[in-house]
């Protein structure tokens, strides 16, 4: 079995970076969700080879930052499984960034952003009620840092990469968003 830390499968995610530049060349800013960083890692690589000046921020949960506590160290930061369980988002509970992909988020990547578990709560439910998308809470993470730190992303526009989609019907977090698009 491959894992998410592999080069093809980094090289792979590679693609939706290599989409997003071609669908939307004037993007400011890419938020990506990161779990062991293979998506980040290969969305970074694509995006800043179309466009450096295209900003590329990593976003986790506040309760799984092992990612955004590796950026602002400078070295890859293991937490424990006991801290990165604590959050819902648990298609991003890795403990630990993967190697490969460590080595490209360091070169590539302009920054990494936490939100809280309210944040993904109701990014998921805007997304539900807004959208139509049913995103599970490890998917809405980077529409959550859309909302919660959009005044500090750069002009133009920005995109919130959407991954996951494993909801059942009912376990929904809220009924009610908290913020519309408007």
């Amino acid at each position: 079995m491959v894992g998410s830390d592999a080069f093809d499968v980094i090289a792979g995610h590679g693609s939706a970076g290599t989409e997003i530049c071609l669908d939307l060349p004037d993007a400011g800013a890419v938020l990506v969700p990161v779990c062991n960083g293979g998506l980040l890692a290969g969305i970074a690589v694509a995006v800043k080879a179309a466009d450096p000046a295209i900003r590329v921020i990593g976003v986790e949960p506040e309760l799984a930052a092992d990612g955004a506590a590796s950026f602002r160290a400078g070295t890859r930061t293991a937490w424990p499984v006991e801290l990165t369980y604590r959050t819902r988002a648990d298609g991003l509970r890795a403990p630990v960034l993967g190697a490969l992909a460590w080595e490209h988020i360091h070169r590539y990547v302009d920054d990494m952003v936490t939100v809280t578990e309210d944040a993904i709560d109701t990014a998921a439910a805007l997304l539900w009620r807004e959208l139509g998308e049913r995103a599970e809470p490890s998917g809405a993470v980077a529409t959550a840092a859309y909302l919660t730190h959009r005044a500090l992303l750069p002009p133009g526009p920005v995109v919130a990469v959407l991954s996951g989609g494993n909801v059942a019907v009912g376990t929904e977090t809220r009924e009610e968003p908290l913020v519309h698009l408007s």
